[in-house]
This record gives C-alpha cells, sequence and structure tokens, in this order.
C-alpha cells in the first residue's frame, strides 16, 4: 500500500432522541404597571438574531401571583417541553423562580401552557432596589424540547494506527495548514477592531480625563444598564460617566471574554464596572481574579468590596480564606481597621472562622 494509510478499523453509534435546547436572557420592561388579567411580551435581550422557538409571555392573576405563559411557534413534533426561570438581581445573582413541565400531543392544546412564578408582585416589588432595576424585570430562561425526530451518532471511532514514514511528512503539512486557518481573524477580532477603531459608532462616552465612541447596540447587548439608558432615551448620542476613570471605561468597552494585563488594583475597578453597568459575566471573571490573587495584606479589601458590591460568590470566597488563613489575617492593620468601621461584617466572618475551627476540633 504506498502513500496511503492502512483501511482497517472500528466505528461505533448509537440512535437517540433529539433533545433541542434554548437559553436566553429575558426582560419584561414596565413592570410595576402590570395589572390583574394583563399580559406583557418577555424581550429576548440576546444579541443573535437568532429566532427563538417560542414565544413567552407574564401575566397576573388577581390574588398577585406571576404567571408565565409558553407558546411555541410550532407544535407540530414537539412531545415534551420543560421550562426553568432565573430571577436576576441587579448585580447578575440568580435565583430559581420557577420550573415546569409539560407534554404536548402532537395538535395545539386547548389552553396556553401556563406556570406560576415563587415570587409575586408583592414580593417583588417590596425589593424593587434589587430586583427591578428602572422598572425592569430580568429572568434567565432555559428551555428544553424532545421531538419526534430520532438522530444517530457515532460515540467512538477508531481508525488504523499503521502510519507509514511516507505519510509523516503529509500529516505535518496537513497540521501546518489548520493552523493557518485557526489563525485567521474571528468575529471577535472583528468586533474588537470595530470598537478601538470607533468606525460606525453613533454614541460617545464622556469620561473626566476622555471620551470615547461607541456602539449603542454592542453596548446594549452587553450590559443591561446601557440597554435601559438607550431604550429609556433612543436619540440620546452623549453619556456622562462620572464614575469610571479612563483606562476602565476604556477595558469595560474593550472587554471579550479575556482580561489582559490586569493587576490587583484594576481588577478592584474593574469589578466595580462591571456591578454597576451590570456585565455579568466581567464580574465573574474579575471575581475568580481577585479570588486567587487573595493574600494575608489585602484579602479584607476584597472582603469589603465584595460586601459593598454583594457578590456573594466572592464573598464567600474571601471569608473562607480569612477562616484558613485566621492566624496571619487577625494580626494585620488591614483587620483592624475593619474592626472599626464595619463590625457586622467582622462578626460574620469571625461565625465561619469559629465554624471551621469546631470542624477541625
Amino acid at each position: 500500500m504506498n502513500g496511503s494509510l492502512a483501511e482497517d478499523g472500528e466505528c461505533a453509534a448509537v440512535a437517540e432522541v433529539d433533545v433541542e435546547r434554548v437559553s436566553f436572557g429575558g426582560m419584561v420592561t414596565h413592570f410595576r404597571g402590570l395589572t390583574p388579567y394583563e399580559k406583557k411580551i418577555i424581550h429576548n435581550r440576546s444579541a443573535s438574531d437568532e429566532r427563538l422557538p417560542f414565544c413567552m409571555n407574564i401575566g397576573l392573576a388577581s390574588e398577585g401571583t406571576i404567571f408565565i405563559e409558553l407558546t411555541p411557534l410550532s407544535y407540530e413534533n414537539i412531545r415534551v417541553c420543560k421550562c426553568v426561570l432565573h430571577l436576576l438581581d441587579s448585580t447578575g445573582n440568580e435565583t430559581k423562580c420557577g420550573e415546569s413541565t409539560f407534554v404536548y400531543r402532537g395538535e395545539k392544546p386547548d389552553k396556553e401552557w401556563t406556570f406560576p412564578l415563587m415570587f409575586s408582585k408583592g414580593n417583588l416589588l417590596e425589593h424593587e432596589k434589587q430586583y427591578l432595576p428602572n422598572d425592569c424585570l430580568s429572568l434567565q430562561c432555559e428551555i428544553a424540547f424532545c421531538t419526534e425526530k430520532i438522530s444517530s451518532k457515532i460515540i467512538k471511532t477508531k481508525y488504523a494506527t499503521k502510519l507509514l514514514p511516507d505519510n509523516c511528512s503529509r500529516v505535518m503539512q496537513n497540521h501546518s495548514k489548520i493552523e493557518g486557518e485557526e489563525n485567521q481573524c474571528t468575529v471577535k477580532d472583528d468586533l474588537l477592531s470595530l470598537l478601538s477603531t470607533g468606525m460606525l459608532a453613533d454614541v460617545k462616552l464622556q469620561t473626566v480625563t476622555g471620551t470615547f465612541h461607541a456602539h449603542k447596540n454592542i453596548l446594549s447587548a452587553r450590559s443591561l444598564a446601557f440597554q435601559s439608558i438607550f431604550t429609556t432615551n433612543i436619540s440620546k448620542d452623549c453619556v456622562q460617566i462620572d464614575d469610571l476613570d479612563a483606562d476602565t471605561l476604556r477595558r469595560l468597552l474593550l472587554y471579550s471574554d479575556s482580561l489582559q494585563d490586569l493587576d490587583f488594583e484594576s481588577a478592584k475597578k474593574m469589578h466595580f464596572a462591571a456591578v454597576k453597568y451590570r456585565v455579568f459575566a466581567l464580574r465573574r471573571k474579575c471575581s475568580r481574579f481577585l479570588e486567587e490573587s487573595l493574600c494575608p495584606s489585602n484579602c479584607c479589601d476584597v472582603l469589603l468590596l465584595a460586601h459593598e458590591h454583594c457578590d456573594s460568590y466572592l464573598k464567600k470566597a474571601v471569608q473562607e480564606y480569612i477562616a484558613r488563613h485566621d492566624k496571619d489575617v487577625l494580626r494585620t492593620s488591614e483587620w483592624r481597621n475593619l474592626e472599626g468601621t464595619h463590625p457586622s461584617l467582622i462578626i460574620e466572618t469571625f461565625h465561619i472562622i469559629y465554624q471551621r475551627n469546631r470542624g477541625n476540633l
């Protein structure tokens, strides 16, 4: 066999029912004005142009119970559908608020599919600063549904391992070709170029030390705070940013799933920006960076930051770090300063230290 691979091998395959999954962020504007027996559309705030296979509405019963109405755009072939909803607060934390499973019979049912949420309108209004910033309700929606389609899938393929010497150069050439294709520009690269050059920008962000040209669509897709600003005032073409310095705003605009040249101080500023402008993915990355940077001299600073920004994940991580290194942390001047300014936070952390030490007895 000259210049070719051996043809022996094996292949295993399975057949399974197709399950499609859809996850998206939903928003209900002017929530306070929702009245009994009225329904409002839950808008998809995803930047994708892909049309969702379901229409989702929110309604209010006479006793104040909130319910969700889910309607497939096509009932054909749908058999089982499961929907899980999480309520998003102003800092991006998720709280499960509803779940239901519905079985279709292949045709439109007599009544729409509805299920209640765990929170009433009154509950949400009592905590409107947390759950209804700018009178908007934010939900994370996850829908999974199976159809009658059955697909086959190859789960294992084993090719012949007898590679002839003449083929080594060919494999290396193919590898180089693949690497070249991977190094080509991606959509993310193009987007970053658009942001960095300001091409086709339609809004200006003004700080004390500089002005940045940006794009309303991109800002709205990434930040619920900017989305609220531009949907409230569509014609607004300049936004004054008084709480961020120019470098932090630049990093916020150019953030694209990676944090480059980040140090401890800039990570704290970026965390504040992510919380204030509700860029949840960026907040999680900053939280992880700060968690990995903890040491006895800075953990009190991070604990206070997490407490003030209502970042429960980071706060718990810092308190557990302090509990593990209590002998070093409790001797620092930063801890003594925190005792004087935030005694309730100190008591809460001491409780965690006590629980850990008690468990080690």
